[in-house]
């Protein structure tokens, strides 16, 4: 495991190789799929994460994903 990359539905951000592909927030589930397809990353942890926000403590989905290179 060489890179981490974290991906979550509480925030939208971009791929790191391509930065016109939506990864996270609503593109949650595309910008996991572009990660595997694309660039070979594995997933390590699909789970929940508990993030304090205006108004109070909510549940996220999280995956983790490494690639070896």
């Amino acid at each position: 495991m060489k890179q981490i990359f974290k991906v979550s539905t509480d925030s939208l951000g971009r791929c790191p190789y391509c930065s016109n592909v939506d990864v996270g927030g609503l593109a949650f589930e595309n910008g996991i799929n572009h990660m595997l397809k694309n660039h070979d990353y594995k997933i390590e942890h699909i789970g929940t994460e508990t993030i304090e926000g205006d108004l109070g403590l909510y549940h996220t989905t999280i995956a983790i994903l490494s690639s070896g290179t």
